[in-house]
């Protein structure tokens, strides 16, 4: 049964909060949430009556299944230590620089200043309110497995008596998340203040690094408005996960909670974060709430209420508590971000950005974490989409290699920081890029990868001045890497003036941002143009035969995609793939028939926004069928006057199929997949960017000829 719970004369001289707060987490985890073993049988508990046992010995006769972990499946347990991960990585950032006080020592009234009450919430779920995640996972848990415990079986006999004489339960996914808070609200409000209180507001210490959630109030916090809203995503998502887990046996916790944060919602647009007030009256009718908060009060009551209460005391607070929460949600929440502005900030394209930031290492630390916590944290890193490093901007050294998850960000800190050599060698740090760059393109060709991320260059400079010299060094490397190395957008992001960098970019006006300082929102709104700049910089499509020599070696490999309802991906096929008078280049996109996908191709930018592009475009309808494209220059006799192939796939958001199963591809289950190939695809650099049309070529000999003959 593991430890035994706190009693009151275990926590003498404790906050009686802290004390409810482990009881109530105590009682739920080992007697409402029975423990969970994946491929492991169910098995009720075995109560062991008896008039005269106590409470705690009543509760300590209870047995539970055992998790057997050998049975459990890898990928399962690989999730599980993920998010322990994730979680102690932000534990770890949580301390100040010296290393020497936490938060939660921090926050300790009795010791500092700070008198206003404080609660570390997690962070990255904000955009619909800031959440106690707590709950969710505990109504999630208590979903896949849930259970209405006996009151009886629990229950001291003369509790009993005087208030149930049927056999009336407890629903562990109500105890789990809103009845829980609620008890709370009954037994620690109840006896001491004439009306009860739900919802207490805070905010976050920071916009870009978000650590501390500041509570508006220093009393009545026994259910604050970010638990209200976890308890009651928590109670959502507990309703629905046991039908989602029976229709996809895969289906993982981060899907889960990934989907439901988002625009399109989990499998629907009913079931999102951005719809709970409209879900309250539906999952929530006030006669459940107030009956299953009184019988989660009675349960929790013996230890922990701050007075001796009957049984109908006890259900009076109940009620009361029950119908303050149902007049709070309509009536108080409703500064969360609606589903019609949710719907209308929607952003359909599909972020998938390979990002290499060149930093001038002369930023200030204190400065330059936000600005790259913002960025980082919008452009989806993870394993499905983007990915990011950094370099030392002076000598070129990988300050964090190329990584996949944020966290390798949150673990540089200011001590990592400091011991780096400083300053910004734009010359020398442009020469190590084209050379990872080359390598990039070699590696792609030996492993045969048919498509990738947009590639994305971001030069942060903070005071740095740029010689003549040195500048007009750069801009030829420059303009040689967009010749040999198409693909490569070079942004710069920098502090104060643009000036110096105005030339250093192929379009100021698009490419170039500047940043002041701080970490408010009005400091970091500037990076919403940059961060939008980069989600319109489509994916690339790629001859694998090419390399970074461009001599043709091997085949041109196809490549398969996926893409989410609702959402849509943009690529591009350069010139330096198809620029040739002899041979007109193809490219095919095969459906696999688990939802219909529109197709689109155009020689202009594709994007969301980019209505007359969007207009002019040739656009099919796929499902299992195969669309050709040809593509070709014509006539132009350079490279550059030839305009690149833009291509769009949109997933119909009408058709949903659960097909999507590879987890190290499908980033949800109802992901669409399809497949990329190409045909006479040709490698054409800068050296030989003159094609050799026959007319032209013909032309010129006869040109020749006659200046010849006129020499003589």
């Amino acid at each position: 049964m593991g430890p035994q719970l706190p009693s009151k004369q275990d926590l003498e001289g404790t906050d009686i909060r802290s004390y409810f707060k482990n009881y109530r987490n105590g009682t739920i985890s080992r007697i409402i949430i029975p423990s969970y073993s994946w491929n492991v049988p169910k098995k009720s508990y075995t109560p062991r009556p008896s008039s005269i046992m106590t409470f705690r010995d009543r509760l300590r006769s209870l047995t539970f299944p055992q998790n057997n972990i050998s049975t459990i499946d890898q990928k399962l347990m690989k999730e599980v230590d993920d998010l322990y991960t994730v979680v102690q990585a932000h534990r770890d950032q949580y301390k100040d620089h010296s290393s020497k006080l936490h938060p939660l020592e921090f926050f300790k009234t009795d010791k500092y200043k700070y008198q206003c009450a404080s609660s570390l919430i997690p962070s990255y779920l904000k955009s619909w309110g800031s959440i106690s995640g707590g709950s969710i996972l505990a109504g999630i848990a208590a979903g896949i497995q849930p259970e209405n415990i006996v009151l009886r079986d629990i229950l001291k006999d003369e509790i009993l008596q005087s208030t149930y004489s049927s056999d009336v339960t407890l629903d562990n996914k109500w105890i789990a998340t809103l009845a829980g808070d609620l008890a709370e609200v009954a037994l620690m409000q109840g006896p001491i203040v004439e009306t009860l209180q739900v919802g207490v507001n805070g905010d976050w210490n920071s916009t870009a690094m978000p650590r501390w959630y500041f509570l508006s109030a220093s009393e009545k916090l026994q259910f604050t408005t970010a638990e209200i809203r976890g308890d009651l995503d928590g109670l959502i998502l507990a309703n629905e996960i046991k039908s989602w887990y029976s229709k996809i046996p895969n289906l993982r916790l981060s899907q889960v909670v990934d989907m439901y944060y988002s625009a399109p919602g989990l499998f629907n647009s009913t079931i999102r974060a951005c719809n709970r007030r409209s879900l309250f009256r539906y999952v929530a009718p006030n006669s459940t709430l107030s009956a299953q908060a009184y019988r989660a009060s009675l349960v929790l009551s013996e230890n922990l209420a701050r007075a001796t209460l009957q049984a109908p005391i006890i259900e009076k607070f109940s009620v009361n508590a029950a119908n303050e929460l149902s007049t709070y949600i309509p009536s108080s929440m409703n500064q969360d971000l609606s589903c019609q502005e949710t719907d209308r900030l929607f952003d359909h394209t599909t972020v998938s950005v390979d990002l290499t930031i060149i930093l001038d290492t002369n930023w200030p630390f204190i400065y330059l974490q936000p600005i790259l916590a913002y960025i980082l944290e919008h452009i989806d890193i993870n394993q499905y989409n983007s990915n990011f490093t950094i370099l030392n901007g002076y000598d070129g050294n990988i300050m964090i290699n190329n990584t996949n998850t944020i966290l390798n960000f949150y673990s540089f800190n200011s001590s990592h920081y400091t011991n780096i050599t400083r300053g910004l060698n734009l010359s020398k740090s442009i020469k190590i890029l084209k050379t990872l760059e080359y390598n990039k393109l070699n590696r792609e060709r030996n492993e045969g990868i048919g498509g990738k991320a947009s590639n994305v260059v971001l030069i942060m400079p903070y005071n740095a001045q740029l010689l003549q010299s040195d500048k007009e060094y750069c801009l030829e490397q420059l303009r040689y890497m967009r010749q040999e190395i198409p693909d490569t957008t070079v942004l710069i992001l920098t502090y104060g003036s643009k000036d110096t960098w105005v030339n250093i970019v192929e379009n100021s006006t698009s490419d170039l941002f500047a940043i002041g300082l701080g970490d408010n929102r009005d400091a970091l709104a500037p990076l919403d143009k940059l961060i939008s700049r980069i989600k319109r910089i489509p994916k690339r499509l790629i001859n694998t035969r090419c390399g970074a020599n461009y001599v043709p070696l091997g085949s041109s490999n196809s490549f398969v995609d996926y893409v989410q309802p609702h959402g849509i991906n943009f690529y591009r096929l350069h010139p330096n793939y198809f620029f040739s008078h002899d041979t007109t280049a193809k490219v095919k996109i095969l459906g696999s028939g688990w939802a219909p996908l529109r197709v689109c191709t155009s020689r202009k930018l594709l994007h969301v926004n980019a209505t007359e592009a969007n207009l002019a475009a040739s656009c099919m309808l796929i499902n299992n069928n195969e669309h050709s494209v040809s593509v070709s220059c014509g006539d132009a006799t350079f490279i550059h006057e030839c305009q690149p192939l833009y291509l769009s796939v949109t997933a119909n958001s009408s058709d949903t199929s659960y097909q999507c199963t590879d987890q190290s591809k499908c980033r949800f289950p109802h992901m669409i997949k399809y497949t990329i190939s190409y045909e006479n695809l040709v490698c054409t650099s800068s050296v030989n960017n003159i094609a050799i049309n026959p007319i032209v070529l013909m032309i010129v000999i006869i040109y020749c000829f006659v200046s010849n003959n006129r020499s003589y």
